[in-house]
């Protein structure tokens, strides 16, 4: 093989290969396709296939992680389907560019959850942070991503990171949490309107987005969260009126409706908030 570095080209599909994939592959430096399907070739996939853009090893019997440098081009066409003993998850990296690998709309392999998490965190400017952690590892399973807690079905129902160095914007893609239950993104940086989407969030019961730097009005699909107990908005830059929302009966009393309704504000007029428990003003005073 290492003589053969002007090769562009390899086609062995239905050869019945088997033993394990030759890492000197990697080391051709002009092989930009390399089909290897429809054989028995098994053990790992070696991590040095990067370079190849068009790198096809569906229906064999490899097994072991799936590595995360297969994604080193951005416009490559990665097929592994049909090799029932790969571990789950795939790379984060690989999983989060649509189509780049046949296995991204695979839910074991590349989880929708996972993925709502990761567009979160990239929006929020979570890389910039100064203290490393787990997110956005490539394998760690996103129910040990610090703040976050699953249910037993691995659906998330906590993201809870106050003061967590967030100072990007509230993504979407929030959206696709379907199960969560408790939102804490207070005491962080983050900026710009709160997304419709976090309307469709039927099971949120605690919403605490103060002392951030939230602008402009507030989505009317807030009053579609119907078992809401806490919702805390103050110390933004919220205008305008706040939606009508009933609160389930809550065990926070006065705190739990709060909104930078009081006197004096920021704006001309303070926020309108018929339904607060709480009014706070420009002075951060709350009464």
């Amino acid at each position: 093989l290492a003589n053969l570095g002007f090769l562009r080209e390899l086609h062995l599909s239905k050869n019945s290969l088997s033993n394990t994939i030759p890492p000197e592959l990697g080391n051709l430096a002009q092989l930009t396709v390399l089909d290897l399907s429809h054989n028995k070739l098994n053990q790992s996939i070696p991590s040095n296939l990067g370079s190849i853009a068009v790198l096809d090893l569906s229906s064999n019997n490899l097994t072991g992680k799936i590595p995360f440098q297969l994604g080193s081009l951005t416009d490559s066409n990665i097929r592994l389907k049909g090799n029932a003993n790969l571990s789950a998850p795939a790379p984060l990296s690989l999983c989060s560019i649509e189509n780049y690998i046949d296995l991204w709309e695979d839910i074991h392999f590349c989880p929708v959850q996972r993925l709502a998490l990761a567009d979160f965190y990239e929006s929020a400017k979570g890389g910039e942070r100064t203290e490393n952690d787990d997110w956005l590892d490539n394998y760690l399973d996103y129910c040990e991503w610090r703040g976050v807690t699953c249910d037993e079905r691995k659906n998330v129902i906590n993201l809870i990171l106050p003061n967590f160095g967030l100072s990007g914007k509230l993504s979407e893609k929030i959206s696709k949490l379907e199960a969560l239950e408790t939102l804490d993104l207070s005491s962080n940086n983050m900026k710009g309107s709160i997304p419709s989407e976090i309307g469709s969030l039927s099971k949120l019961t605690y919403l605490r987005l103060c002392y951030n730097e939230f602008t402009g009005q507030l989505p009317s699909q807030l009053g579609d969260l119907q078992h809401i107990e806490l919702l805390q908005l103050h110390d933004n830059r919220f205008k305008g009126i706040v939606p009508s929302i009933k609160l389930e009966k809550t065990r926070f009393n006065e705190s739990s409706f709060i909104a930078d309704c009081g006197v004096p504000s920021v704006f001309d007029a303070p926020l309108i908030c018929l339904d607060c428990t709480m009014c706070c003003n420009s002075k951060s005073e709350c009464y």
